[in-house]
């Protein structure tokens, strides 16, 4: 049966079942806002995305007016630890109005609907969302979400590609070889599957952080190994007991103008040090290997992960040169209900 979530000003809040017709109108809106060549516009990335993910269905709240989509706000489920305890989190992933409806308020109305449905059927008391863009943010300020700055490091792999013009590439090509970084043979590639060394990994690493994202077999397994549209190399240290010491996740495509190798997940044990450095240094080498400009990750200043890459070169990449702002966006629906 169609759930209506809300009936104002013509419209229609529709919680998708993901049905043939409800999954054409969520695309076409996808393709219409953003063009048809985005990863989130392929019906294969919308199947692993929203009905594929180990912990659930994904949530897609869709607008109609006079029977077509205009707007949509999809999250899907996932699991942090927090001091040790497991807790349900709706991670947005995708708040999408209609280029000829945008500034309208569909954003604002979509929230409402999403907080509102969730707090109706008792699903994940969490909502968070990863890096909105400079639009989106401002509706999760709006409805008291909480920010979490993070910090986008950079590093050149290879300088002289930065630049265009054969001669300054030329005159810097002999510096590039101050960036490479010798593979450690304590690392390996990582081919096959995720199995249970990663479920242990992840519950031994629960144990020593507050706030972090669960990541067991299944879920890297699906976040790594099954994505339809994008290929990682996954590089590991194991023990000589075969205790699983860390990974990091790595990918490499087009981006700031230039051939960008991404650290996409970086996990060590706390204390660790050589195995995080080994792992970075593993990631710099196949970066360098591949021709890549820049290594670029993502992460939060205060974790260990983050030490570790600014000791292997890696700088704060300055706020005006970064497209979005970059930040976790938070908010506790459980905590608000008792104020």
């Amino acid at each position: 049966m169609v759930d209506i979530i809300n009936d104002m000003d013509s419209l229609q809040y529709i919680q998708s079942n993901h049905t043939p017709e409800e999954k054409k109108a969520s695309l076409d809106l996808v393709r219409e806002s953003y063009g048809e060549h985005v990863d989130i516009a392929y019906e294969k990335y919308y199947d692993w995305q929203y009905l594929e993910n180990p912990f659930g269905k994904g949530n897609i709240i869709l607008a109609y007016e006079g029977g077509q989509a205009i707007a949509q706000l999809a999250s899907v489920p996932c699991m942090y630890k927090i001091q040790s305890s497991s807790v349900p989190v709706s991670l947005i992933m995708n708040l999408c109005v209609s280029p000829r409806y945008q500034q309208k308020g569909m954003s604002v109305q979509l929230m409402s609907g999403l907080i509102n449905r969730i707090q109706r059927i008792n699903e994940p008391s969490i909502l968070a969302v990863v890096m909105p863009n400079n639009t989106a943010i401002k509706v999760f300020v709006r409805h008291k979400f909480y920010s979490m700055p993070m910090k986008l490091l950079i590093r050149p792999t290879k300088l002289s590609k930065l630049f265009h013009n054969p001669a300054p590439r030329m005159l810097l090509r002999p510096f590039d070889y101050i960036w490479k970084k010798g593979k450690s043979t304590c690392v390996q590639e990582y081919p096959t599957i995720f199995d249970t060394r990663f479920d242990d990994f992840d519950i031994e690493i629960g144990l020593e952080n507050d706030i972090r994202h669960v990541r067991d077999s299944k879920f890297l397994n699906w976040r790594y190994k099954n994505n339809p549209r994008r290929k990682y190399k996954v590089f590991t240290q194991m023990g000589k007991d075969g205790k699983l010491n860390g990974y990091i996740v790595v990918r490499i495509t087009e981006a700031l103008r230039t051939c960008t190798g991404f650290i996409m997940d970086f996990v060590v044990r706390r204390g660790n040090i050589d195995c995080g450095r080994d792992l970075v240094q593993c990631a710099l080498e196949y970066f360098w290997s591949n021709d890549t400009t820049l290594a670029v990750v993502a992460c939060i200043s205060k974790s260990v992960e983050y030490s570790l890459l600014k000791k292997a070169g890696f700088l704060t990449c300055p706020d005006r040169f970064r497209p979005h702002p970059l930040t976790i966006c938070v908010k506790n629906l459980k905590e608000e209900q008792m104020k």
